[in-house]
């Protein structure tokens, strides 16, 4: 990476944190009910997170969600092995796409082969998560009722 790169990397993490708080403060954080959601919020919670690592059920993405490569490639991949999704985890980037983005972003997700049970989790205001049906939500787009960024499954 070059200097710029680090640079633009340094900023926005120190933007995110000004926002969120320090990773400690984040993972302590709890919701408008007093829920802790975090991974590290209880034994219990690390204890779940850390036997699907060690199966390898928890694939971590970064890239351009509504780009061509990201969620095309796991996709593809998931396909081409019988895999299907179960949880697909989008945090809030579907808040910050102009309307030509967040369709392909839609686009892209429905091409993840999702099970009948299969779920996106997605974040509503700053730290609640609203768990939806990948079915349902996937057919609102499909069948134009989603128009837009709508926080609620």
């Amino acid at each position: 990476m070059s200097a710029a790169d680090l640079d633009a990397i340094d900023r926005i993490r120190s933007l995110l944190a000004a926002y969120m708080g320090a990773y400690p403060e984040l993972m302590a954080k709890a919701d408008e009910k007093g829920g802790q959601w975090s991974y590290l919020a209880s034994d219990e919670n690390h204890q779940v997170v850390r036997k699907l690592q060690l199966r390898n059920l928890i694939v971590p993405v970064t890239g351009d969600f509504a780009g061509t490569k990201a969620i095309n490639s796991i996709a593809e991949y998931l396909k081409s092995r019988n895999v299907k999704t179960s949880v697909f985890y989008v945090s809030n980037v579907e808040g910050g796409l102009r309307e030509q983005k967040w369709q392909q972003f839609y686009t892209n997700l429905s091409l993840l082969p999702f099970d009948s049970h299969g779920v996106i989790v997605r974040f509503q205001g700053r730290f609640v998560p609203v768990v939806c049906s990948a079915q349902a939500l996937l057919e609102e787009f499909k069948n134009k009722t989603r128009n837009g960024f709508d926080p609620s499954c």
